[in-house]
């Protein structure tokens, strides 16, 4: 008979909001500890390896560093994890279950570091396009090594993050409804999808941090998340390039493992206001720049829930509803995992246990991604409406909220 021992190291949670079932839901994984395993050799970083032409924003045809024609449109991350729903590790369920009730509880966790917030100094510059920004790339000294010094002359502040780069003295808001926002005194007639070059306000941002003492570099990984970012930035650590995002209201991941030390660690980022993505982004809409949501560090086991989806579908009565979730696992190891389980729960604010679900993981091989299914009947759960809301992260009504979490564990015998 085999016993199943759980591990409470790299529990993953993220919260979201669901219409059908009341209340705001929290994902969450306890993974097996990385203990014992090596990462795979091919998931291992080129730190110093060049990544960027710093045409990526441009909207032109360029020759990338590898010697390939790109058209710049169809370049939107160089180096950056896949999108998936918003992950956040908690060191074991119960604090992965208060998330979903208290958000500031994620930064509780000792598998999670926020690199912005109050406290939390960034240095900030902004100049107005990408020629007057050069002379902060300069290799002889360039911005993103810790060894440069600010200089005030050159417009740096000392700045919390997030926050729009228009709200701390720089720059200025754009408000249109159907044109882009260029600025046509400066640039007329750009063509789709070229971004404008003569009013394209670049920020420089600079941030030193200590690593947590508790991240084991050699046996997870680490991942830098930027929550959003107006409109494209690149992202350097340790005076290191290591990617290229754009899409401002989306979150992007990098792994950032490789590029980390023990100890005081150094990030930069560069930013663009507007790049190609501005034309898909164009809406009725104040625009602004810079950082504008958390920054933050994750650390993660080798084998780890990559992604993950729901839907909570309700019958023709409205009455009953099947929860029905699936998750990528990804093995990240040089070894592979058989004998793996993955476990729904739903619980109220209170504690108390509404469902449970248990589905089993073929193997997962090194380097690959296992998808897994699994569905719970939920009988005449209470229903969310904007007539009748139920409680919505702590809010005050007498309905309970219900938060479903997901848990991975390993059968050993």
């Amino acid at each position: 008979m085999k016993k199943k021992n759980r591990y409470a190291a790299g529990a993953l949670a993220a919260a979201m909001l669901v219409s059908a079932v009341s209340g705001q839901m929290t994902i969450s994984a306890n993974s097996t500890s990385s203990e014992g395993l090596e990462p795979l050799g091919a998931i291992k970083s080129s730190v110093d390896e060049k990544k960027f032409t710093h045409k990526e924003w441009t909207g032109t045809a360029y020759t990338d560093l590898k010697g390939h024609e790109q058209k710049a449109e169809d370049v939107f991350g160089i180096n950056r994890e896949d999108a998936s729903a918003p992950i956040i590790p908690f060191a074991d369920e119960k604090m992965a279950a208060d998330a979903a009730f208290n958000y500031q509880t994620r930064e509780q966790s000792p598998l999670f570091h926020l690199l912005t917030g109050e406290g939390s100094d960034w240095e900030l510059t902004v100049v107005d396009n990408q020629e007057k920004a050069m002379p902060f790339l300069d290799e002889a000294n360039p911005f993103y090594e810790q060894s440069y010094q600010p200089d005030a002359a050159d417009g740096w502040k000392t700045v919390q993050l997030p926050q729009s780069w228009t709200m701390q003295g720089f720059d200025f808001s754009i408000y249109t409804n159907t044109p882009n926002p260029f600025q046509s005194k400066y640039d007329p007639n750009v063509p789709s999808p070229k971004a404008p070059v003569n009013y394209n306000p670049v920020g420089m941002y600079r941030k030193t941090f200590d690593l947590p003492a508790n991240y084991d570099l050699e046996h997870n990984r680490v991942y830098l998340t930027f929550g959003g970012v107006e409109s494209a930035y690149y992202v350097y650590v340790n005076g290191k390039e290591v990617g290229y995002s754009e899409d401002s209201y989306s979150p992007h991941k990098f792994d950032v493992t490789d590029y980390l030390k023990e100890g005081e660690n150094f990030l930069a980022v560069k930013v663009h206001r507007f790049c190609d993505g501005t034309w898909f982004e164009d809406q009725d809409m104040i625009y602004d720049g810079g950082i504008f949501r958390d920054v933050y560090l994750t650390q993660t086991p080798l084998v780890q829930i990559k992604d993950y989806h729901y839907t909570t579908d309700l019958d023709s009565k409205y009455e009953n509803a099947m929860f029905n979730f699936s998750a990528d696992i990804s093995n990240l190891s040089n070894v592979a995992h058989d004998g793996w389980t993955i476990e729904t729960k739903a619980i109220d604010e209170d504690g108390s246990t509404l469902f449970t679900n248990e589905a089993p993981i073929e193997q997962v091989a090194p380097g690959k991604v296992r998808s897994v299914d699994t569905s719970c009947y939920v009988e005449k759960p209470k229903l969310w409406s904007a007539e009748n809301r139920k409680r919505q992260c702590g809010g005050n009504t007498e309905h309970a909220a219900r938060l479903p979490r997901i848990r991975l564990h390993r059968d050993r015998s």
